[in-house]
C-alpha cells in the first residue's frame, strides 16, 4: 500500500510538471485567446477613386497581411467606407473623438483646425525627405496638439492640381473673371489670379460645368474621369501647381495603446506605403493623360515665362495665407522645406 501511495503522488508529481513545462512553452493554454485590437479605417474619398482601391490595396490589406505573418491574431484593420459613411470635412472631428481610428485624407480637408498646412502645397520635398529632414517630427507635435491625433505619413505626393476649363485660353490674364470651382486650398490661388471661386460639392460640379455656372475647376487631372468631368472638361491648363498633400493620421488615444512592436509596424509600413503610393500617382497620371488626350481634349502648355508667373501668384498666394492665420508655424515648415535631406 505504501509503495502504491508512493508511486501515485511521483505520477502526480510529473503530471504537473509537465503542464507547467507544457504552458510555460504555450504548448497548453486554458486561458481565453486575447481578442485582436480593431483598427477602423476612413476615406475621404469614394472606394472607386484609384487612390482609395491603391491605398486599400497597399496600405490596408498590405498592412494586415504583415500583421497576420508576423503577429497572427492581433491586429485587424476594417476597411468602413468613405464619405457615404462619414463626409469628407467632418472625418477628421471623427478621428478626433475616437469614433473612428485611422484616416486617409488631405490637409485640405481641416486647414480650418491646423491653417499652417496649406503652406505644405510649396513643399519641394517628397515625403521621405520629409520625414529625414524632421518635419515629421514636427507635424507630430502639432497634430498631438491641436487635433489630438498622431501623424503616420502624407503618401499623396506625386500628384498636381490643375485647372480644367470649358473654352481654351492663351494666357492667365484670362482667368480674370471666369468663376471657377475650387477647394479650401485653392480658393486663395483663384483669388490671386483674378478668377471668382466658388464651392459646390465634388458631385455638383459636372452640371455647374454643363449650365455654365462655372467655367473651369481644379482638379488633380488624375482624379477627372473618377468624378466624371473628363465628360466636361474640354481643356486641362498646364502646368499642374501644388504637390497634393493626403496624408494618413490615427486617433492619439488609440495610438497610445497600440504596444510597441505594433506602433512599429504601422510606421514601417506607411513609409513603404508612401514611396509606393508616389510611384503608382505618377505611372497613373500619366495613362489618364493620354486617354484624355486621345479623346480629344485640348492640352494648354503655358509658355515658360507665363507659367513660371503662373507658378508664382499661386504659390506666394498661399504662403500669404498660411502665414497671415499662423506665422510661427508657417516660418518653421518653411524653414524644413530649405532643409537638404
Amino acid at each position: 500500500m505504501k509503495g502504491g501511495e508512493t508511486m501515485k503522488r511521483a505520477v502526480k508529481a510529473m503530471s504537473l510538471l509537465s503542464l507547467g513545462v507544457a504552458l510555460l512553452l504555450g504548448v497548453v493554454s486554458h486561458a481565453p485567446a486575447a481578442e485582436p485590437i480593431t483598427v477602423n479605417v476612413l476615406a475621404a474619398w469614394p472606394k472607386s477613386a484609384p487612390v482609395v482601391e491603391f491605398f486599400v490595396k497597399d496600405f490596408v490589406e498590405g498592412l494586415q497581411k504583415k500583421a497576420n505573418e508576423k503577429y497572427p491574431g492581433q491586429l485587424k484593420l476594417v476597411m468602413k467606407g468613405g464619405p457615404e459613411v462619414v463626409a469628407t470635412n467632418e472625418q477628421i472631428n471623427a478621428v478626433q473623438k475616437g469614433m473612428v481610428d485611422l484616416i486617409y485624407t488631405s490637409f485640405s480637408y481641416y486647414v480650418s483646425k491646423m491653417p499652417e498646412l496649406d503652406v505644405e502645397n510649396v513643399s519641394p520635398l517628397k515625403p521621405w525627405e520629409e520625414k529625414a529632414v524632421g518635419l515629421y517630427d514636427y507635424w507630430e507635435k502639432l497634430h498631438n496638439e491641436k487635433t489630438s491625433t498622431h501623424f503616420l505619413g502624407r503618401n499623396g505626393t506625386g500628384l498636381t492640381f490643375q485647372i480644367g476649363l470649358t473654352k481654351p485660353i492663351k494666357s492667365i490674364n484670362e482667368l480674370k473673371g471666369m468663376s471657377i470651382r475650387v477647394n479650401p486650398t485653392t480658393v486663395t490661388v483663384i483669388r490671386a489670379l483674378g478668377g471668382n471661386p466658388v464651392q459646390m460639392a465634388p458631385a455638383e460640379v459636372y452640371q455647374g460645368l454643363e449650365r455654365n455656372i462655372v467655367q473651369g475647376h481644379v482638379t488633380p487631372a488624375f482624379m477627372l474621369r473618377t468624378l466624371g468631368l473628363d465628360k466636361v472638361t474640354k481643356h486641362l491648363l498646364f502646368p499642374g501647381f501644388f504637390d497634393t498633400n493626403n496624408v494618413i493620421i490615427a486617433n492619439l488615444d488609440k495610438w497610445k495603446k497600440l504596444p510597441k512592436h505594433l506602433q512599429d509596424l504601422f510606421s514601417d509600413h506607411t513609409d513603404l506605403h508612401t514611396r509606393n503610393m508616389f510611384a503608382f500617382n505618377q505611372e497613373e497620371e500619366k495613362k489618364e493623360l493620354a486617354i484624355y488626350k486621345a479623346a480629344g481634349m485640348g492640352f494648354i502648355e503655358l509658355p515658360k515665362a507665363e507659367a513660371d508667373r503662373f507658378l508664382k501668384i499661386a504659390n506666394d498666394a498661399v504662403v500669404k495665407v498660411a502665414m497671415d492665420k499662423a506665422p510661427n508655424e508657417v516660418k518653421k515648415m518653411l524653414e524644413y522645406f530649405s532643409k537638404k535631406p
